[in-house]
Parts: C-alpha cells; structure tokens; sequence
C-alpha cells in the first residue's frame, strides 16, 4: 500500500518504492468549480497505467470561498469503480481482491517499459 497526497500518482511511483504496492490511497482536493468527469479519468488515467487499486477520499463542504466537490471513489486495477461516493459527507465501503493487481500488470506490463534511471 502506498499513500500520496497527488493528483499525479505517477510523480509518487518514479521512484520505484510504490510500483509494487497493490493499493494507493490518494487524499484529493477536488473542488465543485472543476470539471467532474475530467477528475474522475484523472484517477482512471492512473489505475491504467499504474494497474492498480486507487481509494481516493475527497473533501466535502466549503472553505472560505472553496467549495470541495466530494465524489470520492475507489478504483479497481480494470479501471472500475468499487464503489463512489456522492458530494456529501459519507463512509463508502468497497470489497477488494488485491490479486487482481498481478493478474492486470501480467495482461498490460507497462510498468516493466518505465526508465526509472532516467527519471531527474
């Protein structure tokens, strides 16, 4: 398991510690002004190409003039949705097979095409 506090997930596996974790929970800051079909293919996006589990918990409610859009989500390594949350305060529940991580990373090997030596 790895934790990241990042949109970009990846920016967190470069260096090698986290590609082996078969789930990230990623804290997010996701506010209602964004798009929220852009946001959640940015957490798609990453279980893609990473082939693993992402939990993503998002806030709720307003902050001075924030508002958080909430939505959080968790992700299975096949880019489906577990289980989602909408844009109230709520506890969502997901049952995970943490083998699917191996089995998606055998079906797409991407992580074995990263340079991690080049990453700067």
């Amino acid at each position: 398991m790895a934790c990241t506090f990042s949109p970009n997930l990846y920016l967190k596996a470069q260096d090698g510690h986290n590609c082996d974790a078969s789930l990230w929970i990623n804290e997010q800051g996701h506010i209602s002004a964004e798009p929220l079909e852009m946001f959640l293919w940015e957490i798609r996006v990453q279980v893609m190409q990473n082939q693993v589990t992402i939990a993503m918990g998002n806030r709720v409610g307003t902050e001075g003039d924030v508002a958080f859009a909430g939505q959080s989500v968790v992700v299975d390594p096949y880019v489906n949705a577990a289980s989602e949350a909408d844009d109230q305060e709520q506890l969502i529940i997901a049952d995970i097979d943490l083998t699917q991580t191996a089995a998606a990373r055998k079906q797409r090997p991407f992580l074995g095409l990263r340079r991690p030596e080049w990453y700067v």
